[in-house]
């Protein structure tokens, strides 16, 4: 498989054609091979059930693999049905979707479990700088039913890198949180990270979060084969499928024709010199179509009636209408910045941005 590799710096973990199955059952994960260079955060994205948190608890020590290998920073810690290096020995801290802390124990007694291999006149200025740089300095003296789901959050990243990991596993922090503190304790711990240097392995199933935390992301397969590596934006527009592409974000799957190395479709044409002849799928982004008003009373190839549109704040949804040129009804969404919404009925001219279309032929869109 094709890719682009994003490593400007060692590998902190690498990967090698890792494999897992549980008894009596197929492969969770498949032939996986990455690397996570030092001081990155790479998350692992993937549809539920695709062995992204198997993969978490192979890398720190809790399940085996059945093939390959798996290292740290250059040490060999699980090979094939082996456990080299037992999961307290291996530096790495773990954060769960619930914060996991000790009922029984305030939050800076919480962070300070965590400093044993520290010395003892150092611990205090560690906590401190620590609660200073997470933002609960006034929560030291709380006990966890005490403060909010968020909050209790940001201890256990906190308590995480007091220990000071090699390197840092998270296993969809953010997702018991409501809309609003997820962006801010998302925010929050993103900027704590870059600033303690940590190499991150999240695993999470929501692409824009992906997007917005990650320095690159490891999309998984449902069958738990890598699909894509390499930072958001290659992924966003380089897709090597048309699951790769439809997983970030909303599209339209528009079926057409390669004849001489040009697609034609329903919605225009599209050079394409690496395809065959033959029936191929584009993938259209919403905010790829463009509109032009027509002046038509005809629904046809390139012409689309509006359905409805609707404002969402930062731009405008438009459901269109269509036909393909075999007289197929086509339903396409165009997303248009800012407030427009054009009368139900009235006709529009459809064409697109290529550099937001992505064509694959009918082989390639598993």
């Amino acid at each position: 498989m094709k890719s682009k590799l994003y490593n400007p710096q060692p590998c902190a973990l690498t990967l090698s054609n890792v494999s897992h199955a549980y008894p009596h059952a197929s492969h969770t994960i498949h032939k996986l091979s990455l690397c996570v260079s030092k001081g990155q955060v790479c998350c692992l994205l993937g549809p539920s059930g695709c062995g992204k948190t198997t993969l978490l608890r192979c890398i720190a020590g809790l399940e085996p693999i059945s093939s390959g290998s798996i290292s740290l920073f250059s040490q060999v810690v699980n090979k094939e049905h082996i456990i080299s290096v037992p999961p307290e020995k291996r530096r790495i801290g773990m954060i769960f979707q619930e914060a996991s802390l000790f009922p029984h124990l305030t939050v800076g007694d919480n962070i300070l479990l965590a400093m044993r291999h520290i010395k003892q006149k150092k611990r205090n200025a560690r906590l401190e700088e620590l609660l200073i740089k997470g933002g609960i300095s006034q929560l030291r003296d709380s006990f966890p039913h005490q403060i909010s789901g968020g909050q209790q959050q940001r201890v256990a990243l906190a308590r995480a890198l007091a220990y000071d990991p090699h390197i840092l596993l998270m296993d969809e922090p953010f997702s018991h949180l409501d809309f609003k503190q997820r962006q801010h304790i998302r925010d929050n711990t993103l900027h704590l990270l870059k600033q303690s240097l940590s190499t991150v392995f999240m695993v999470t199933h929501d692409p824009e979060e992906a997007m917005y935390i990650a320095d690159t992301i490891a999309l998984l397969s449902p069958s738990g084969q890598l699909a894509q590596f390499g930072d958001p934006h290659f992924l966003y527009y380089n897709p090597l499928s048309n699951y790769v592409a439809s997983f970030f974000g909303e599209v339209n799957t528009i079926i057409g024709h390669v004849h001489n190395h040009s697609f034609s479709s329903a919605i225009g044409t599209m050079p394409c010199p690496q395809l065959q002849n033959g029936e191929a799928t584009l993938i259209v982004r919403p905010e790829a179509l463009q509109l032009i008003p027509a002046h038509t009373s005809t629904i046809k190839p390139s012409i689309g009636q509006v359905m409805t549109a609707r404002f969402q704040g930062r731009s405008s949804l438009i459901h269109l209408a269509s036909i393909t040129e075999t007289g197929q009804p086509l339903h396409l969404h165009a997303k248009v910045p800012g407030l427009y919404l054009p009368p139900h009925g009235s006709f529009h001219h459809i064409s697109f941005d290529h550099s937001l279309a992505f064509l694959f032929p009918q082989k390639s869109n598993s």
